[in-house]
């Protein structure tokens, strides 16, 4: 079951869910495909779809939209695997892109903002939406940043999905998206 880890709930939960959405961070998809069918196993009844999340667009700490930026950037994150963060900032730019990773979840201190400033030397500072929600207070010490944000992106499964939500949400049939 993803996401996994030690506090999520057994694949037998499965049969309590609604609607299954594979998410595919990582993972190809076939192996994507390999879980539906085991969701499909455990929870014949359920609509199972796939999903992935994909660079879509820049904006500003205030939540404006901007262009992407120009020359070399430092990518600055706290999430898990900052490498993809990185590599994902690269395919939307045509620039070199060096990474100040921190552990995930971190609070940002004030030190951690002289640091960033400084790590960055200049160039344009790119974060994450998860990140901007614990920059946008300090927005005004952190020249020129850009975050980058992410769209899901429906691999198989979403008019299934989106009618049984419309109708758990009382939607009239066929008007969930």
């Amino acid at each position: 079951m993803l996401p996994t880890g030690p506090y999520r709930e057994p694949a037998a939960a499965l049969v309590r869910a609604d609607v299954v959405l594979v998410t595919r961070r990582t993972a190809s998809a076939t192996s994507a495909r390999a879980r539906v069918q085991q969701v499909r196993d455990l929870a014949p009844s359920r609509p199972v779809g796939i999903v992935h999340l994909a660079p879509d667009a820049w904006q500003d700490l205030a939540g404006e939209k901007v262009a992407a930026p120009v020359g070399d950037v430092l990518a600055v994150t706290a999430v898990a695997r900052p490498d993809d963060f990185r590599e994902n900032v690269a395919s939307m730019l045509e620039a070199d892109v060096g990474l100040l990773a921190f552990a995930d979840h971190h609070e940002y201190s004030d030190i951690d903002v002289r640091r960033i400033v400084t790590e960055a030397s200049g160039r344009v500072i790119v974060v994450t939406e998860k990140d901007a929600v614990k920059l946008v207070p300090r927005r005004s010490e952190l020249p020129d940043t850009r975050v980058m944000t992410q769209r899901l992106l429906w691999e198989s499964g979403r008019e299934e999905i989106e009618m049984r939500i419309g109708r758990a949400l009382g939607w009239p049939v066929g008007e969930g998206s």
